[in-house]
């Protein structure tokens, strides 16, 4: 399995079909490939504990602006890479928001659902759950 066969998300899912052409022209612009390794490389980072998609913005806006962390969330949701909750934490505007985690490192009911990593990423994770 190649990185394109994990990473990235076609630019025909990124945008509305009623959306501004400047949305369409932003989706294309977009290497989601690299964007999804980075989002999902962070969050592997934190372990169990896991994060919020705002920390992640706080830490690394400098790397990739909000537009473009924001969005790899879902995909790798939709993807079952990461999970999200059921626990939350307060974001810096006081609202609470979903914990993510590698799949790995969820709770055993959010594994039911998410667990279907690719082999690659199984073997990152598998010393860890073995270490914690």
């Amino acid at each position: 399995m190649s990185n394109s066969d994990i990473w990235g998300t076609d630019p025909e899912w990124l945008y509305r079909r009623n959306d501004p052409p400047t949305s369409r022209a932003a989706a294309y612009g977009v290497d989601s490939v690299v964007a999804e390794q980075f989002y999902y490389d962070k969050v592997f980072e934190y372990g169990r504990e896991g994060t919020i998609s705002d920390e992640l913005m706080r830490l690394y806006s400098h790397v990739f602006s909000e537009n473009t962390i924001s969005p790899r969330r879902h995909a790798l949701i939709e993807k079952r890479l990461i999970t999200a909750g059921p626990d939350t934490r307060p974001t810096r505007t006081g609202r609470q928001a979903q914990v993510v985690r590698a799949a790995c490192f969820a709770t055993p009911e959010q594994k039911a659902y998410s667990w279907k990593l690719p082999v690659e990423l199984f073997y990152q994770c598998w010393p860890w759950e073995k270490l914690q």
